[in-house]
């Protein structure tokens, strides 16, 4: 069958090196949608050296800044949820699903974190709204504090 490619043709990968260097251009949110595009994006977007190197290239200066907006919605009967909104366009980003008891406390550097409402000791839930995926903080271990002093362990890696 003369006109049509050979199968390899099909299956030739486009070299590391190339798609790393067509990736790193990307604007962040495009590089996180790019990883789900195939398992070698994926652990090229993963890798720390093209993290380190996208983020030197992708410093946002103060005119590129943009206010989210985090409001909760709760209905009787409904799952409570979050939804996430980019003040500029004013259009919802995504919505997140609120843990049942749960309550929105605070957000850093992109991330949801919601705690339960009655309960201090239970664990926290940090979200990445990017990418919809929680993870339950371990407790908080307590301390018996007979000699008065306090310990703090940081795990800076």
């Amino acid at each position: 069958m003369e006109g049509r490619p050979q199968e390899s043709e099909f299956t030739r990968e486009i070299p590391t090196e190339i798609l790393q260097d067509i990736l790193v251009r990307l604007l962040t949110k495009d590089v996180v949608r790019s990883s789900c595009v195939s398992k070698l994006w994926c652990r090229i977007v993963r890798d720390p050296s093209f993290r380190k190197l996208h983020s030197v290239d992708h410093v946002a200066s103060l005119s590129e800044l943009e206010a989210l907006l985090v409001s909760e919605k709760r209905e009787p009967g409904r799952r409570d949820k979050a939804s996430v909104f980019n003040v500029s366009p004013g259009k919802a980003m995504c919505h997140v699903a609120i843990p049942s008891g749960y309550s929105l406390t605070n957000v850093c550097n992109g991330f949801l974190i919601f705690a339960l409402n009655d309960h201090n000791q239970a664990p926290a839930v940090v979200c990445n709204p990017v990418k919809g995926e929680t993870l339950e903080l371990p407790k908080t271990p307590s301390f018996s504090r007979e000699d008065g002093d306090s310990v703090i362990d940081l795990d800076v890696a």
